[in-house]
């Protein structure tokens, strides 16, 4: 079969244009400073690391602390709560170290006494530090790649006083740089990256040099972050639990706000500071119809209910699934 002419004269003519063009680009890249693929700068002591949400706990992992509580994972990286065959529903609880349960058994916890008090599973995927933002990537992420049984019927969402710890960036700025460097790093892998100088120069002058700046975990966790910017400023934490409550209720399950309480006998962000956040929650709790639990507005709570600063003792544990209880399960008969 003879090829004709004109179909050859526009073969060669786009070789030779595409070679020209590699050429043109190859000549830019050696007048250009090499970059180097970027890597992480990350430091914790606690937690694993996590390119997706800063940091995650170890799956099937154990520990015990001095003063004997035990702390137990699943498989999914989830504090162990005892499980019922016999459950017809599962409350899942997203937030912070409070409804993680930090400082009590889980039996103490109010995470699981509120299981008892539905009767249905917990699945409790509070993790310690996780601010609203956090939350929303992690149960973005398990409702795309899991199952759960029994269905969901129950999603509290607790997310507060994380979210207002000072810091040099916000966790969207952070998350933002590292799905940054991850696809950086994707390119610059790629085959690609490696045979085209074209393909090269244009992620070249799209990336650029960037500095990474290193990310302590420890620090973000033990609150000793210097910067006068909140993990979630109020306006993103309000799009935050408005992303949350419609992943509740895409999946048929009922959404509630908890906003757990603090020691007022202790130092903590003064109203001023906090009002921005608790009004955000109850706007959207009228604007939604969701039940927005307050316990700021409670002073049922003793220095006796707390650990520290925020984390509650047994006994505060206990207030708080009283309240939790008598007021969820009379919203749950509405639905």
């Amino acid at each position: 079969m003879i090829l004709p002419k004109r179909f050859l004269f526009t073969l060669g003519t786009v070789v030779l244009c595409g070679g020209g063009i590699e050429l043109l680009s190859w000549l830019v890249l050696r007048q250009m400073d090499a970059v180097t693929i970027p890597n992480y700068s990350a430091t914790s002591t606690v937690f694993p690391f996590s390119s997706a949400l800063l940091w995650e706990m170890s799956p099937n992992d154990q520990y015990t602390d001095v003063k004997g509580i035990q702390y137990q994972t699943n498989q999914k990286g989830f504090r162990v709560f005892e499980q019922s065959v016999d459950a017809e529903g599962t409350i899942l609880l997203v937030g912070d170290s409070s409804t993680y349960g930090f400082g009590v058994d889980t039996v103490d916890a109010y995470a699981g006494l509120l299981g008892d008090c539905f009767q249905y599973n917990v699945f409790n995927m509070a993790v310690p530090g996780y601010s609203s933002t956090q939350s929303k990537l992690q149960l973005q992420r398990l409702l795309d790649t899991h199952t759960i049984l029994p269905p969901i019927k129950q999603v509290v969402i607790a997310n507060l006083w994380s979210d207002m710890m000072l810091a040099p960036k916000t966790d969207t700025q952070r998350i933002a740089q590292l799905s940054k460097v991850t696809e950086q790093q994707q390119v610059f892998s790629s085959q690609l990256y490696q045979f085209s100088q074209t393909f090269r120069l244009l992620n070249t002058l799209r990336f650029g040099r960037q500095e990474y700046e290193p990310i302590s975990i420890d620090a973000i966790l033990q609150a000793k972050e210097s910067g006068d910017t909140r993990r979630v400023p109020p306006n993103e934490y309000q799009a935050n639990l408005h992303a949350l409550i419609e992943l509740t209720q895409k999946i048929g399950a009922t959404p509630s706000i908890v906003l757990l309480p603090t020691n007022v006998y202790e130092d903590h962000p003064p109203p001023e500071e906090q009002d921005p956040y608790r009004h955000a929650a109850h706007a959207l709790g009228i604007e939604y119809g969701v039940t927005v639990v307050d316990f700021d507005q409670n002073g049922s709570f003793e220095p006796s209910d707390f650990l520290d600063i925020v984390h509650p003792s047994p006994s505060g544990h206990r207030k708080i699934v009283t309240t939790l209880c008598s007021t969820l399960l009379a919203d749950s008969t509405q639905y």
